[in-house]
């Protein structure tokens, strides 16, 4: 009884993974594959401008007021929108890093991860298409 209530847990965890409404995604001509957890957070917080494999980075952020931005912060960095400005005004201000270029909608991001290679963002996992590639889910 106690092994199936485990398994039940285990599965639902899991399942409770990989449905995430949002995921991190590239280019699909890049050649990254996956990040970590710790990459993704390095990278949207602004401690780090590049890729594992050294290629340089251009994190990109969804409207603060949008769903994907919300849950992207909660899950991924356990942050409210609060906490996030709050983090790039001190980033600004000691000169160690400028905010996250943002876009309008995932339409948007998906059109600027076609044009250029060192583009990550996030996005709604339903708006994944062929010309992108998920490196991360929460």
């Amino acid at each position: 009884m106690l092994i199936t209530a485990f398994l039940l847990l285990q599965c639902s965890q899991t399942n409770a993974q990989s449905n995430s409404p949002v995921v991190v995604v590239v280019a699909d001509a890049s050649a990254v594959t996956s990040l970590s957890l710790q990459q993704v957070q390095d990278i949207f917080l602004g401690y780090s401008q590049f890729f594992p494999d050294g290629s340089p980075v251009i994190a990109v952020d969804q409207p603060e007021n949008s769903e994907s931005y919300i849950e992207f912060y909660a899950s991924a960095l356990d942050m409210t929108p609060a906490q996030v400005r709050s983090h790039w005004a001190r980033m600004t201000f000691t000169g160690r890093a400028r905010p996250l270029r943002s876009v309008t909608n995932d339409a948007a991001l998906i059109e600027l991860l076609q044009q250029d290679v060192r583009i990550i963002g996030y996005l709604a996992r339903r708006a994944v298409n062929q010309h992108i590639k998920v490196v991360f889910e929460p």
